[in-house]
């Protein structure tokens, strides 16, 4: 669909829509709407088709032109195209923050340019957007058996995917109530802990000596295991111990930094509790 500057597929501007609950788009639309489907694109798909000189929008063209260039200067844009790439919750969601902080310097003039600052606002609204996407994250981790399935990195929750305006409602009612968004963003950072823990391999050190038993390891046999190479009669007797590994060798420990063991979590509702119980 032609936009202001460039031609947004008409699913990316469907997933747009669809995300933020917005009305179907039309060529009708309003100019800083149809920028803002041009945002979306950008950071859902990571790049977008220009319009020819002659169908741009010019009643927005010079302020976009500027918005966009602010975009593409800066690399704080850039990480966030990473995360939301491909996810059209998260992209609506960061269109919505970056919109916000565009705001008061949406032009009062059709043909008005971009102020000089709007890159330094373009830096603060990416970096509002990115903590926006990581609560969610967290909270989608948190409430990963109740809903949030269609946000990305949230393997644990059950059922199918929620439709986008399931998604809408339960993130404005976590908007809404900070005690379930306390919870919900707690249980989110210790599922993500647990599960970076269960990722985590111990490599086992070699650090002393502590017993001798057997084995085949060539770096930990005995030296007078190793004597027998020198000797012919030896030698035989050496081999048929070692292919079946009960040479003599040296058993090796390791000193390791372990963590504090399994989870355990306790509610505790009891009229003793002091502040919000549930949290």
């Amino acid at each position: 669909m032609k936009r202001v500057l460039y031609d947004v597929p008409r699913w990316h501007v469907f997933l747009h829509r669809d995300a933020r609950g917005l009305d179907t788009a039309s060529e009708r639309d309003d100019p800083v709407r149809k920028f803002e489907d041009e945002v979306f694109d950008r950071l859902y798909s990571g790049d977008l088709e220009p319009l020819p000189e002659g169908v741009q929008n010019r009643e927005l063209e010079a302020w976009a032109k500027g918005v966009h260039r602010a975009c593409e200067e800066l690399p704080a844009f850039h990480r966030l195209i990473a995360e939301c790439r491909g996810e059209p919750i998260l992209a609506g969601t960061a269109v919505e923050t970056l919109m916000a902080e565009l705001q008061p310097h949406l032009p009062h003039d059709p043909h008005e340019k971009a102020p000089e600052n709007v890159r330094r606002s373009v830096g603060t609204a990416c970096a509002k957007a990115s903590k926006t996407i990581e609560e969610l994250r967290d909270m989608a981790d948190g409430l990963g058996q109740v809903a949030f399935r269609a946000i990305p990195g949230t393997g644990t929750g059950g059922g199918g995917a929620l439709p986008s305006s399931s998604i809408r409602a339960l993130a404005a009612r976590l908007e809404s109530d900070p005690r379930l968004r306390r919870i919900a963003l707690l249980s989110g950072r210790m599922k993500r802990i647990a599960a970076a823990k269960r990722r985590l391999k111990l490599r086992h050190g070699a650090d002393e000596i502590a017993d001798i038993g057997q084995g085949a390891d060539l770096s930990r046999l005995l030296p007078s295991e190793l004597v027998k190479l020198a000797h012919p009669k030896l030698r035989l007797g050496f081999m048929r111990s070692f292919v079946e590994r009960s040479a003599l060798e040296y058993v090796l420990v390791g000193n390791a930094s372990l963590g504090r063991g399994p989870l355990v979590v306790l509610i505790d509702k009891s009229g003793s509790m002091d502040g919000p119980r549930d949290v």
